[in-house]
């Protein structure tokens, strides 16, 4: 955008984006910009709550509303969204600090990236347990190792 519009116009776009993000949001949500166009929200969810409906609908809110240019043309934005939940593993919230969650929505983010942008992917626990966090650690030093293990996956949706 900023190479094609210009800077002023890409600011633009972030600040379209914000907006969106923060009209969809719900009132208990946190949401900050976390560096060049990238955004955090941090979400509470209910018991037995999913985070993936609620990164669906950021997502379709951004598809579904361009930003319009000052000469009247529809501007599309895409959105490659990575979620994971805190605690990663609910049973021992010890096993993984909100930085390594953190870590792993970004790598979920990229995992959407690389497969097409414009779409959303979550990681979350798979059906291994760790005994440590210097045992989920190790483990994540080899991340396709880790999800062939099972202790987590990284799903990539449309």
């Amino acid at each position: 955008v900023n190479d094609t519009y210009g800077h002023g116009v890409g600011d633009a776009v972030l600040n379209h984006c914000a907006a969106l993000l923060r009209d969809t949001a719900r009132k208990s949500d946190v949401l900050a910009r976390w560096g060049g166009e990238e955004f955090v929200v941090v979400a509470r969810l209910q018991e037995g709550e999913s985070i993936a409906p609620l990164a669906d609908r950021f997502l379709q809110r951004l598809r579904a509303e361009p930003m319009r240019l000052a000469d009247g043309r529809d501007l599309r934005q895409t959105c490659s969204i990575g979620y994971a939940r805190y605690p990663f593993f609910p049973e021992r919230p010890e096993l993984l600090n909100w930085e390594r969650v953190l870590a792993l929505a970004d790598t979920a983010m990229l995992r959407a990236k690389a497969a097409g942008r414009d779409r959303l992917a979550g990681a979350v626990a798979g059906d291994m347990r760790p005994a440590s966090p210097a045992h989920v650690l190790e483990r994540l030093r080899d991340l396709p190792k880790a999800e062939r293990d099972g202790l987590l996956k990284i799903t990539v949706g449309a």
